[in-house]
């Protein structure tokens, strides 16, 4: 499920990719109105095609097995453990990222649901032409 944010995981999958270690791949999407524009968090909102931090997620896998933390690929500015950082949705498109689990400290069948942070700023404008008529009293 989605918070129901502009900027939502629309897509998850889940693979084994060897011994003791399975792949979480899923896509980050603008699904927003697509005139509105987001920005890496804790910026100014400033839409200049300049600005390096238009269009940049944080993305926080949050969910973990028996405590290992997942180490994702691709991430700009990672956390030390690789569980976080951010990524750049060039021009909004989507975004694929890809996290590994370490699962050798499983000794059990199990589900796990995955929980996963998007924090950004977001710049949203609506224009609307206005008639100003003069009401004269007369």
């Amino acid at each position: 499920s989605n918070s129901g944010g502009p900027l939502q995981v629309i897509s998850l999958s889940e693979a084994p990719v060897g011994d003791n270690k399975i792949q979480v791949n899923f896509i980050v999407a603008h699904v927003g109105a697509q005139n509105d524009r987001f920005y890496r968090k804790d910026t100014s909102c400033d839409d200049r095609t300049t600005n390096a931090n238009k269009d940049v997620v944080f993305v926080n896998m949050v969910s973990d097995i028996n405590g290992a933390r997942a180490q994702c690929s691709g991430l700009q500015n990672p956390a030390p453990d690789r569980s976080s950082g951010f990524i750049t949705l060039f021009n909004g498109a989507p975004r694929n990222v890809v996290c590994t689990f370490d699962t050798a400290t499983v000794d059990f069948v199990s589900q796990m649901p995955v929980l996963i942070e998007l924090e950004y700023r977001y710049s949203q404008f609506i224009e609307k032409p206005l008639i100003v008529q003069d009401v004269a009293t007369g």
